[in-house]
């Protein structure tokens, strides 16, 4: 069990259980590209009632909306690990959505080179391997932000945001700087960047009607941790809003291991 600590004033960190006092168990929840914390709002009436969810909220979006992008993954990662460091407890564990499941992949990587607590397994949903996803964003040319149709073409492909939405234009407004900073994000990203190993397991969601994600890229997971599984859950691509019970329950059922 662990006390909740305050949370970081910049916003960074998003409690969106009830109660903050003692709990036994810790979810923190990364978005997918574009999200932000408010995607996880709902959860805690799912979760069992001694856990506590927590949520990740980048700058650019939400109540960080005017806040300065980072300008690297690196300098990301590390600063969301020196606000979510403080507050995790033994046995927490990370679940990240899409490009969210590099980002927890990775936070966790800047956590491992500290003192402090380590999640205990990392949830990737929906998402390729990040030596396969930047194998991949290597071989595309960069994304020209400047260039609204091929930026708009790329939130499509990378994002797995519907074409209906990104043809919006009162949805564009909102999820366009947020997109921005997030794409800014992957462009920094390498192969070379990419943590080749963490010692924690690593369990990957697919959904069964997810047309995006294709399961080679998913296996590769694999080669990061010493203890890896798949586990397939219906629904499509964004699981954390088609299918957020069944992934709940197969989260809630490794604690009782």
């Amino acid at each position: 069990m662990g006390d909740v600590p305050l949370l970081p004033p910049d916003n960074s960190v998003e409690c969106f259980s009830s109660v903050q006092g003692t709990t036994k168990h810790q979810i923190w929840c990364f978005a997918h590209a574009g999200g932000g914390a408010a995607e996880f709002r709902k959860w805690p009436s799912l979760v069992s009632s001694d856990a506590t969810v927590f949520a990740v909220r980048l700058p650019a979006r939400e109540r960080r909306f005017t806040d300065k992008p980072f300008e690297s993954m690196s300098q990301a990662c590390n600063e969301l690990a020196s606000s979510i460091g403080p507050l995790l407890i033994p046995g927490a564990v990370f679940y990240g959505q899409c490009f969210g499941a590099i980002l927890a992949f990775e936070v966790a990587a800047a956590l491992s080179r500290g003192q402090g607590e380590l999640p205990s397994r990392i949830y990737v949903a929906s998402q390729v391997a990040p030596h396969d996803l930047c194998a991949e964003l290597e071989v595309e040319e960069s994304v020209a932000l400047d260039d609204m149709t091929e930026f708009k073409r790329k939130v499509i492909a990378y994002a797995g945001v519907p074409a209906k939405l990104v043809d919006n234009s009162d949805f564009w407004m909102v999820i366009e700087r947020a997109l921005r900073a997030d794409f800014q994000l992957m462009e920094s990203y390498s192969t070379d960047s990419v943590t080749s190993f963490l010692p924690i397991p690593i369990v990957a969601f697919i959904g069964d009607d997810d047309p995006l994600v294709p399961l080679e890229g998913v296996i590769r997971w694999g080669e990061l941790t010493p203890g890896f599984e798949i586990r397939r859950i219906p629904g499509g691509h964004f699981l954390n809003r088609t299918s957020s019970s069944e992934v709940i329950r197969s989260i809630e059922l490794d604690w009782t291991d």
